[in-house]
């Protein structure tokens, strides 16, 4: 992610991308506030990530953030067995916490 306002030399930023990244960047660069950071680039292979840390001090105010991606190795097929998952949030945690626990021999011999 980067903030366009802040980066200095946005052609050097570019030059690693191909024409259809640039494209797409561009577009999405006219459509967004300056001030709201901006995908440069998306699903970076883990060379591109180790290239990036290691000359990050090259390129301030440009920062790599990870999101999680699940795949459904048979796609929509079996998608709906798993259903919607996604991590807790607070209001859930407690929720959850509240609620009496299972217990999953209630009645003991």
């Amino acid at each position: 992610m980067l903030t366009h306002y802040k980066v200095e030399d946005m052609q050097a930023m570019l030059k690693s991308l191909t024409p259809e990244e640039i494209d797409a960047f561009t577009r999405v660069l006219k459509q967004s506030s300056r001030y709201k950071p901006v995908m440069l680039k998306e699903e970076l292979t883990d060379e591109q990530v180790a290239r990036f840390s290691v000359n990050q001090y090259r390129v301030t105010r440009v920062t790599i953030d990870t999101y999680q991606d699940r795949e459904y190795s048979y796609g929509a097929d079996l998608a709906h067995v798993i259903g919607y998952v996604y991590k807790i949030n607070d209001n859930d945690y407690k929720r959850l916490n509240a609620a009496p626990s299972y217990d999953p021999n209630p009645f003991p011999l």
